[in-house]
């Protein structure tokens, strides 16, 4: 439950940020029609854009991460975090040593890294709170997304070893069947190439303890 506890803002949010990066491309590729009513897109992406607002905004979801639930049980939540990553990656080198299928252990070594500098940052972030909690929450928001973009490289390490030991063992498998699994390990790697290293930015201004958000004011506006 304390693992819940701590995923839960993240569940929330990051999905309903993200998604709708995909729902921007998808009424961006339609052209000038995606923005009409002839066709899905514009009406999903309005529908899905309250999902940043019902049941508490992600700013308010950044904040009970940053300021509660990684503190739960002296961040007890953040160890298991790790050690069930931990299990993955070494699931998914032990594939990518037995098929050679995939970019397996290039990506597990990433995720391992990843989440050396979540926690890392978690630290700083915490220890700069002791004194200045306004410092420490300043960020949330980036914090929330840096966590999310390192739990869901967690879930695509996961999907990835699943996929390249069912390539490995295709024999019976029908070709729509193949498709699908080759499209999941693309999926991965363009998840690995592009979105990952985004967290690398996000951790060094998180440890850097930049003010800037709390030294704008109404009347500079």
């Amino acid at each position: 439950s304390l693992l819940l506890d701590l995923l839960t803002p993240v569940i929330k949010s990051w999905p309903s940020e993200w998604c709708l990066e995909a729902n921007k491309w998808s009424l961006q590729i339609h052209g000038g029609y995606g923005y009409t009513r002839d066709y899905a897109p514009e009406q999903t992406y309005r529908d899905n854009r309250l999902n940043m607002i019902h049941e508490g905004t992600n700013g308010i979801q950044s904040l009970d991460l940053l300021g509660r639930k990684v503190h739960l049980q002296n961040g007890r939540g953040i160890d298991l975090l790790c050690k069930r990553v931990e299990e993955t990656i070494k699931i998914a080198n032990e594939i990518g040593k037995k098929t050679y299928l995939s970019n397996l252990e290039k990506h597990a070594e990433a995720l391992a890294d990843a989440t050396t500098r979540l926690q890392r940052t978690t630290s700083v972030l915490k220890k700069a709170g002791e004194n200045d909690p306004a410092l420490m929450l300043c960020n949330s928001h980036e914090y929330l997304n840096m966590f999310g973009h390192t739990v869901v490289a967690w879930f695509w390490l996961k999907l990835e070893s699943a996929a390249t030991l069912a390539l490995f063992e295709s024999n019976t498998c029908m070709e729509e069947e193949l498709n699908l699994l080759k499209g999941q390990l693309l999926s991965s790697q363009y998840y690995y190439t592009y979105e990952l290293p985004k967290t690398i930015q996000q951790a060094d201004a998180l440890i850097s303890l930049d003010n800037t958000n709390l030294q704008m004011r109404d009347e500079y506006f």
